[in-house]
């Protein structure tokens, strides 16, 4: 097997060896499809990390079919769907730029907030799940670039397939979402908000709707946690993964850990630090617990990024970038 990196477009072996790199169109790689191509962006108008749209690519680097967005842009991800079509991280409007940096700026228009389905055959956009109108653009987010625009910052959507082909009411669409720290669903057909992995501190509380799909956390035997001395809930987190039965698994960066106040006093000396972890939903009962974490004894933090996936084998796959700031060379990468 062969180690991919997305970003990079390259690909290493078991040993650390160089396997295939890509030198051609395209600033990122997304998936790999069944056919053995690749999605990825087109790099025309390019707006910091924003396309105005994704091909398929073959591993010679021929570009097989592209789709354009415009005038949204596209960030973060984009899912080939069992229908055939694609799912995309999206803004609803063009992004602004620094002439000069080449930087986001706030031109007052929110962003990263969308997730479009777009149609394989002509490229017309299917569905739009608006997060804007599904949470609350309102909540404080956590402590990061100071742009009101980003307010939430998806930055992985998957498809949940719990139904079946011939019913997809229960269907849903799982994201992560950086600046609100949390991991939410809602179902694909309605884009109703069913559940939000995430601190319950900063919710309207007179919004019932957002309420009602707070999870509660709960041990393996099904008691109450108190969140107050747990690190239960993820911080930053990235790349939702569906593990099928309820379950889904992130990276979870840890950024600006319990700046919800779900942390004791005794937890927050140095509560930065990143993992993977795996979580149980129970939809009737609204409730979720911890299945599987690695933390690696909370040695390592990255701060943005990161990766997880689940190995044919029965393990996972981390991919962590930095190290805990103020660490030593001595301590592990």
């Amino acid at each position: 097997g062969l180690y991919i990196l997305t970003q990079q477009k390259s690909a290493f072996d078991q040993c650390g060896a160089v396997r295939w790199f890509y030198r051609g169109e395209g600033w990122q790689f997304y998936e790999l499809l069944p056919n053995g191509n690749w999605l990825g962006t087109l790099i025309t108008d390019q707006r910091s990390y924003h396309w105005i749209g994704f091909a398929e690519f073959t591993m010679l680097g021929e570009k097989v079919n592209e789709y354009l967005v415009l005038p949204d842009y596209i960030h973060h991800e984009v899912q080939k769907l069992p229908s055939g079509n694609y799912l995309v991280a999206s803004n609803l409007f063009p992004v602004t730029v620094d002439d000069v940096t080449g930087a986001l700026i706030d031109d007052g228009n929110s962003e990263e907030d969308t997730v479009l389905e777009i149609s394989a055959a002509d490229g017309n956009i299917v569905r739009t799940w608006d997060f804007n109108t599904i949470l609350d653009p309102d909540r404080t987010p956590i402590p990061s670039n100071g742009r009101a625009d980003d307010w939430l910052h998806i930055n992985s959507a998957v498809y949940d397939d719990a139904g079946t082909p011939a019913d997809l009411s229960d269907d849903g669409i799982i994201i992560t979402a950086q600046r609100q720290s949390l991991v939410a669903k809602v179902a694909y057909e309605t884009g109703e908000l069913i559940w939000i992995i995430g601190s319950h501190a900063g919710w309207d509380p007179n919004d019932p709707n957002i309420q009602s799909k707070l999870l509660d956390p709960i041990d393996e035997q099904g008691n109450p946690i108190d969140i107050n001395a747990e690190y239960f809930w993820p911080y930053g987190p990235h790349a939702a993964l569906v593990m099928g039965g309820g379950e889904v698994a992130i990276f979870d960066n840890g950024a600006n850990r319990g700046f919800y106040g779900d942390l004791a006093p005794a937890d927050t000396g140095d509560p930065d630090f990143s993992r993977g972890i795996q979580y149980l939903v129970d939809e009737t009962n609204m409730t979720v617990q911890i299945t599987w974490q690695f933390d690696w004894d909370k040695r390592i933090f990255t701060s943005i990024t990161g990766d997880i996936d689940y190995l044919d084998n029965g393990n996972y796959l981390l991919g962590f970038v930095g190290n805990r700031p103020g660490s030593s060379d001595d301590n592990p990468r």
